[in-house]
């Protein structure tokens, strides 16, 4: 199977140029595939009036210029990992266009936003969705607004909850929104990385999950996202997974066809049997020999009538050149 993309979000962990470079370097290093911030205007997002005033003025000291942006996605290529970020508005998709982004991730927040949708379509770039909040029919909406970019299209299963319980993570709709999209990731808001590991198994071919240099600091996303330690733990276990789940196709591997011819019974005669009998299934038994040499028992009928070419002792193991 072709290996899960990993993709880190790295938004709001990082305080300083130098740990957004520490944070790409050390995806980088353990196999990572991405990363991904968020792209925010605050005007563009969010009302400003006495109720949303702190969230408001919190969402502008997470505003990124262009030439940070530029930054980031230097780090991204001298490490060799692909940049993403998700657009909060109508400009920051030309921002991120402009940029050079690799793929564009939608939050569950503007699944049903078309404006922004169309806007992102018109790139004719990959688009990871998440569908955290969404219903069924405004998934297939957004879906088939964006059938434009055919195959580009990665739905990603989430909860928007942070964290998010055990018992919300849901992650068989992962297979479930297969019905809507060839290509379905995770975007995991659990603590831990047990829940990544699973959705692999259940089909993801994608896994998103937060990042930070430090879980002790304050905010959702350093709770529910990963360490170096982690990360490291999730991408082996990741890695593990793919290997354990192998081919959807019945082909045993040379290991196993030579298990096969050491274990299975072989026919091995009751008596000693002349040159020239005529054999017939009651001359053997069918035991285990611990050897690759040998006719597999179930080739016992098909030898009903042939005719020994020597002599053979009791306990012989019949081979193909005595028939």
């Amino acid at each position: 199977m072709n290996k899960t993309y990993v993709i880190l979000e790295i938004a709001r962990t990082y305080n300083s140029m130098e740990e957004a470079r520490e944070l790409v370097k050390i995806a980088s290093e353990n196999g990572a595939n991405a990363i991904k911030i968020q792209t925010i205007v605050a005007k563009d997002l969010m009302v400003l009036n006495e109720n949303t005033k702190s969230y408001f003025h919190m969402l502008e000291s997470l505003e990124r210029t262009k030439e940070e942006h530029l930054q980031i996605k230097s780090f991204c290529d001298d490490y060799g990992v692909h940049f993403l970020s998700t657009p909060e508005s109508l400009d920051s998709v030309d921002l991120l266009d402009s940029v050079g982004v690799n793929a564009f991730k939608i939050s569950s927040l503007d699944l049903v936003y078309d404006r922004l949708l169309k806007k992102v379509l018109e790139k004719g770039k990959p688009v990871y969705l998440s569908t955290g909040m969404a219903t069924t029919e405004e998934i297939k909406h957004a879906v088939d607004l964006l059938s434009g970019i055919g195959h580009l299209l990665c739905l990603m299963h989430c909860s928007s909850l942070y964290p998010t319980p055990a018992n919300n993570a849901n992650l068989n709709n992962i297979q479930y929104l297969k019905k809507f999209s060839n290509t379905v990731g995770y975007s995991d808001h659990t603590i831990g990385v047990d829940a990544p590991v699973l959705a692999v198994a259940l089909g993801a071919s994608v896994i998103e999950k937060h990042f930070t240099l430090d879980r002790k600091q304050d905010g959702a996303d350093h709770e529910v996202g990963v360490d170096p330690f982690m990360l490291k733990e999730m991408m082996h276990r990741i890695r593990e997974a793919e290997s354990m789940l192998g081919s959807d196709t019945r082909n045993l591997s040379i290991d196993e066809r030579m298990m096969s011819q050491q274990k299975r019974r072989k026919m091995v005669t009751r008596t000693p049997l002349r040159e020239g009998h005529i054999v017939s299934p009651d001359d053997f038994v069918c035991l285990q020999t611990k050897s690759v040499e040998g006719i597999d028992a179930k080739h016992m009928f098909e030898l009903k009538g042939r005719q020994l070419k020597c002599d053979l002792e009791q306990n012989s193991i019949l081979e193909w050149e005595m028939i």
